[in-house]
């Protein structure tokens, strides 16, 4: 009578375990991480009857960087119990080693072709220098590529935000945010002497030194075509980094002054006097005065004393 009641016990404890037992995850020796995080469903093999419990026990992350040398199954059972999942049996080897090599290799490419794309952006003149802060938490598996978007319209020297799109086959696998310190340097045009709005720049009036860019990189300028015969807008200081903003092109038409003025309409072209009502650059619009018919017309500036307008 013991002998059954011995066995009959065993059997029952034996149906009571295997009826709690919701799920498997089996653990390999070692795993080679490809991203930021690495997932149950990543790294071991998970099986259950239940098809939903099992995409959630996939879905749990086993371990993330920086990654450690080793993560155990007991550090996983607790990963487990944190998500709310019960009943999973956890086999195969006890400790996975980690092979870090497949990370470093991720940064190492997210970080080139990153450089890459900024200086795909910037004048070959300009020296660039980045600092990565942050690589994001995504997934790059093989054969996917990286694509790129700035979420700011300007490129300034500073912290910038990138954001990453890991795709293949048109598809998009993950994405992520790369944080990235920008420096830049370049030979720039520095004032010889104070400038006042007005002057008609001259090469004379500037020397190019070595300087970090800190202002948008919009405002640079590089080539000296865009110096010679333009004219100073703001006041510029002895020393000051000449940019985009302080010169312009010089007026080819004055306010009060009298324009050769070229009516068009169709084939048929007519040329007469007129009087600007504004200040006029070579490419911008002004009013115009036609005495003739005493109407005011909206003319483009097409050379120095001279506007066009096409009438409807």
């Amino acid at each position: 009578m013991r002998t059954a009641f011995w066995v009959l016990l065993f059997f029952a404890l034996s149906a009571s375990s295997a009826a709690q037992v919701k799920g498997t995850v089996v653990l390999p020796e070692s795993y080679s991480p490809t991203g930021t995080m690495t997932t149950l469903g990543e790294m071991a093999t998970v099986s259950s009857e239940n098809a939903s419990l099992a995409k959630r026990i996939a879905a749990v992350i086993a371990v993330q960087s920086p990654y450690p040398d080793e993560v155990t199954a007991e550090a996983i059972s607790l990963r487990l119990i944190g998500n709310g999942i019960g009943g999973v049996q956890i086999t195969g080897a006890r400790r996975v080693r980690l092979l870090k090599g497949s990370l470093a290799s991720l940064r190492k490419r997210v970080e080139e072709e990153a450089t890459a794309y900024f200086r795909s952006l910037l004048p070959e003149a300009l020296e660039v220098r980045l600092t990565f802060q942050r690589v994001p938490e995504m997934k790059l598996g093989p054969g996917a590529s990286l694509r790129f978007a700035r979420t700011s319209p300007y490129i300034h020297s500073g912290t910038q935000l990138l954001r990453i799109t890991a795709t293949k086959n048109g598809r998009s696998e993950s994405a992520g945010f790369l944080q990235v310190g920008l420096r830049f340097w370049a030979k720039v045009p520095v004032a010889k002497g104070p400038l006042s709005p007005g002057l008609i720049l001259q090469q004379r009036d500037w020397e190019y030194q070595v300087r970090e860019i800190t202002y948008p990189i919009h405002d640079y300028i590089h080539h000296p075509e865009e110096l010679i015969g333009h004219q100073v807008v703001l006041p510029v200081q002895e020393g000051e980094v000449l940019r985009s903003r302080m010169v312009a092109s010089p007026l080819a038409v004055k306010r009060g002054s009298t324009v050769t003025l070229i009516l068009k309409n169709g084939p048929v072209q007519i040329s007469t006097e007129g009087r600007a009502l504004a200040d006029g650059r070579l490419g911008e619009t002004v009013k115009t005065l036609n005495p003739s018919t005493r109407k005011i017309l909206t003319c483009l500036v097409t050379a120095a004393g001279r506007v066009e307008v096409t009438l409807p």
